[in-house]
């Protein structure tokens, strides 16, 4: 009889956690929007699409442009245009996951590609360059509905300097001009940027709307 008891006893607790199992975000083959940040920086619009359970990609991007034209009496005519562009790939890797939160290890690549054009009396100077940096980081996903869910992440971003333009973008420290020398026209250099424990105060915080 007590085996009988012990027996229906385990049947009633693996029962009894089912439907919690069952009921772990699974938002395979959906398609989300929303807004996010990444690691490196890069914030702006953000697409998600989760391949399975335990794995989805997310494309973040973000952009800034000036034009203007100054062309008063007496000055030489200037035009000048410059644009700022910033992409992010990402990829979330499940490594638990509860009935309304996920927690996800962050791997991705971020790049930034700035142009800038400036035309003085008819003579045009043109510059662009790209940089790309590698994120890690730990995330959680919470879900408050099946349509709607917040994020929030800490981690690392690493970068590759190969020019003075490239320092400070991801740590902010120093800039294209916060240091001296690096060649006859101030450019060249090597070296990297790593910044740890990014994050804000909000964990870098985002939100995406599940239409699937």
């Amino acid at each position: 009889m007590k085996k009988v008891l012990s027996s229906a006893a385990i049947v009633l607790l693996a029962l009894a956690m089912v439907p919690s199992i069952a009921s772990a975000k699974d938002k395979t083959g959906a398609f989300g929007i929303g807004a996010d940040s990444s690691l490196g920086g890069v914030s702006g619009i953000s697409a998600r699409y989760a391949v399975a359970k335990s794995f989805g990609i997310q494309a973040i991007l973000g952009f800034d442009t000036i034009n203007y034209n100054n062309d008063e009496s007496g000055n030489a005519e200037v035009d000048a245009s410059a644009t700022q562009i910033r992409a992010a790939i990402r990829g979330d890797i499940g490594l638990a996951f509860t009935k309304k939160t996920n927690l996800n290890l962050i791997v991705g690549i971020d790049v930034y590609n700035s142009s800038t054009d400036v035309t003085v009396a008819g003579t045009s100077n043109d510059d662009s360059q790209t940089q790309f940096a590698f994120e890690l980081g730990l995330g959680a996903h919470y879900f408050f509905t099946d349509w709607f869910s917040v994020n929030g992440e800490v981690g690392l971003a690493f970068a590759t300097i190969s020019s003075t333009d490239d320092i400070g973008t991801l740590s902010g420290i120093g800039g294209s001009s916060g240091f001296v020398g690096g060649g006859d026209d101030g450019k060249n250099a090597s070296g990297y940027e790593l910044a740890f424990g990014r994050g804000d105060a909000f964990g870098s915080f985002g939100w995406t709307f599940w239409f699937n």
